[in-house]
This record gives structure tokens, C-alpha cells and sequence, in this order.
């Protein structure tokens, strides 16, 4: 670095010389100190990717043996189930009649005897929303 009377000094920096304002810099003396040490490039190792064994899968090799029958120990077991479907279902329940037979409460009984009876029904209404409007 060289410096002129005016304040302005004259240096370079990464190959390029030019004048700056000597006001930005400090000077410094250099000390001996030894260069800093040669890095050289290691490449880094290379990637390693999963391999997974290969195996393939055998079941286990079993056959069925029954249990062996100890002497006298326990009831026998029950029979296979067989074609016929099993016992039969009970009956409904009964309905009873009510003595109402008109319309007022009663019940399921009575409903059913002023139906039977020819008794008139209110028309229900249903009022369908599913489908869009047009």
C-alpha cells in the first residue's frame, strides 16, 4: 500500500490496484507467521443404498393330529351341526283385542281390530325432498 500527501493510498486487493481514501483502511504491520496449512480435497464417501435380504417365505410345514382321548375324563363332545337348520322359530306374539274399538287409545290391539273392522284411515302425506327442483 502507498499513500500520498492528500490522504489517499494506492493498494491492491484480489489482483485489481486502485486509489481508495486512506481513512478507510488501518494500517498494520505484518507479523512472520507461517501460511496456513494445505487442505486437500477428500471427496466424500460414496452413497450406500438399502439392499434388503433376500429371503423368500415358507409356511411352516403342520399337519392336524386329534387330541387323544383320556380314559373317562369329561362329556363327549357335541355332534357337527347337520343339514337340517336347527329348531324352529318361535311363534309371533299374540294380539290381544282391546275393548276400545274405535279410534282412541287402545293400543297396537285396538288399532288393528278398527283396521279389520273397516275403519277409515287418514290419507298420510309425504313430502319428498330428494330429487333437485327444476
Amino acid at each position: 500500500m502507498e499513500a500520498d500527501g492528500s490522504g489517499w493510498c494506492l493498494g491492491e486487493l484480489d489482483g485489481q490496484v486502485g486509489w481508495f481514501p486512506g481513512n478507510y483502511v488501518e494500517k498494520v504491520m505484518k507479523k512472520s507467521s507461517p501460511p496456513p496449512p494445505q487442505q486437500t480435497y477428500q471427496p466424500p464417501p460414496p452413497k450406500q443404498t438399502y439392499q434388503p435380504p433376500q429371503q423368500t417365505y415358507q409356511p411352516p410345514q403342520q399337519t392336524y393330529q386329534p387330541p387323544q382321548q383320556m380314559g373317562g375324563g369329561g362329556p363327549p363332545p357335541p355332534p357337527p351341526p347337520s343339514g337340517g337348520g336347527g329348531p324352529p322359530p318361535p311363534p309371533p306374539p299374540s294380539v290381544s283385542a282391546s275393548s276400545s274399538s274405535g279410534g282412541g287409545g287402545g293400543g297396537r290391539g285396538a288399532l288393528l281390530n278398527s283396521i279389520q273392522g273397516g275403519a277409515k284411515l287418514k290419507k298420510a302425506v309425504t313430502n319428498d325432498r330428494s330429487a333437485p327442483k327444476f
